[in-house]
């Protein structure tokens, strides 16, 4: 990237010069050669299909400023095999972010039955719980082991939307894709 960068620099740069007189001028002449294979990609993903929390009380749902105590949290492993030793792969959510909390996910509360002013909050727990935010691309990176895995721990958890709502209850469901970048 560094040398195709410099190298449309130095076009633009004799482009402009062309019109200036000093194109008749010759420099020094630099030549690289790009190589490299394409292959299909070997890398395996294993991710959970559903993430049941169960039932958790009204009252003890928080913001998504900190995060949810063990019994109101589920570990999310997102794991990678069959990868190159030493590639470097980040995760990141994508989905409809909550009404007023942007960072977190929103959960379908349109449906007859539904639990309101809930959404669902990611945290990385390989970095001290880190909040994850929705859409910001934001994950920690991996390198993949020399057995060709890793994997990404994350928690989430159900949260409040607005903090200065109760949570309403009803049934909480939600989607999200999950992005991942081989690097």
């Amino acid at each position: 990237m560094r040398t195709i960068t410099v190298y449309m620099a130095a076009f633009i740069c004799n482009a402009l010069l062309a019109g200036s007189g000093l194109a008749a001028q010759s420099g020094p002449v630099a030549q690289f050669t790009a190589s490299g294979t394409v292959i299909d990609n070997p890398c395996q993903v294993s991710i959970p299909a559903s993430i049941a929390f169960g039932d958790i009380g009204s009252t003890t749902i928080f913001t998504s400023n900190s995060v949810p105590a063990d019994d109101h949290s589920k570990v999310l492993d997102i794991g990678i095999t069959d990868c190159p030793a030493g590639s470097a792969i980040n995760i990141s959510f994508m989905g409809t972010t909550a009404t007023i909390d942007k960072t977190v996910l929103a959960t379908n509360q349109e449906a007859s039955g539904a639990a309101k002013n809930v959404a669902v909050g990611f945290w990385d727990d390989a970095k001290g719980d880190l909040k994850v935010a929705v859409n910001s691309g934001v994950s920690h990176t991996a390198t993949v082991l020399e057995n060709g895995s890793t994997h990404f721990p994350f928690l989430m958890g159900l949260v409040l939307d607005n903090y200065t709502l109760p949570a309403v209850p009803g049934s909480v469901s939600a989607s999200v894709q999950v992005k991942i970048n081989f690097l």
